[in-house]
């Protein structure tokens, strides 16, 4: 695992998730009036190298921005793209397209863009009127999904997503409140392998009835399920809720007093 200690102004630390021990990939140095710094990193998709920010910013706040590549123990840094000089923010890691020929990274002017691997390309994939961060590319390479940001406070903003070749970006969120995106992932390389394909949710009927049969019920890693049950009616009801085992039978039923009119419950599997 790799992260960023703050900003533009430190490193790249790496941590060994079984050992929890820390290495410092990169450090800050100073050449005259020119810190010069390797800040917001983000791994390949084999693992075997980092992509990050190369940022040379000078005592007024401005930075010359370039992106870099590096070994997983920071050596043999390459800046392979200029972003450019710039007094603007784009301060969140850029992101590998799925089979590590491209990334996403916020440019100059605060919009997603991307470039091959190499250096060429360079392509802008957005046109919004607010500013852009956190680009993360869909499983399949399809679309990039990133967050707006407002330049008023609280600065928060909304999640879109945009084709991988640029267009009008869809709007995902409406709340200014959101950032960051991630996207589910059926699927996921070593070391944490897993086989699934699936995952859904409902967050309606049509119609009351009495009989309800739910197709899921993963209780495994990464999954959480919930049930949530609505009484129209305006008496109490109970109800009765049978979780069915993978390899046949059940667990015994389990009655849970419900509530009236429109009284919610909610229900986690475990």
């Amino acid at each position: 695992m790799a992260h960023q200690l703050s900003g533009f102004n430190t490193g790249i630390e790496s941590v060994d998730l079984d050992t929890g021990q820390e290495q410092k990939l990169t450090e800050i140095t100073r050449n005259s009036s020119v810190y010069e710094s390797y800040c917001y990193a983000s791994f390949s998709p084999a693992g075997d190298r980092l992509v990050c920010l190369h940022a040379r910013m000078d005592d007024s706040g401005s930075a010359d921005i370039s992106l870099a590549t590096m070994s997983t123990n920071g050596s043999n840094r390459t800046d392979f793209y200029n972003i450019g000089y710039t007094n603007k923010n784009p301060a969140c890691p850029p992101t590998w397209f799925p089979d590590g020929t491209k990334v996403a990274f916020i440019g100059r002017d605060l919009q997603v863009w991307t470039v091959a691997a190499g250096g060429t390309g360079a392509e802008r994939l957005t046109n919004i009127g607010d500013a852009c961060y956190f680009p993360n590319w869909a499983p399949d390479g399809s679309l990039v999904a990133f967050n707006s940001m407002h330049n008023d406070y609280p600065y928060a903003g909304n999640i879109y997503s945009v084709v991988s070749k640029g267009g009008n970006a869809s709007k995902l969120t409406g709340d200014s409140t959101d950032s960051q995106p991630k996207w589910f992932r059926g699927s996921s390389p070593a070391p944490h392998p897993t086989s699934r394909t699936w995952g859904h949710d409902s967050i309606g009927v049509s119609k009351p009835a009495n009989d309800w049969y739910l197709a899921e019920g993963c209780t495994g890693a990464g999954f959480e399920t919930w049930t949530l049950v609505q009484n129209p009616n305006g008496t109490a009801v109970n109800v009765e809720v049978s979780y069915l085992k993978a390899g046949g039978g059940a667990i015994p039923d389990k009655e849970h007093p419900g509530q009236e009119d429109n009284g919610r419950a909610g229900y986690v599997c475990e």
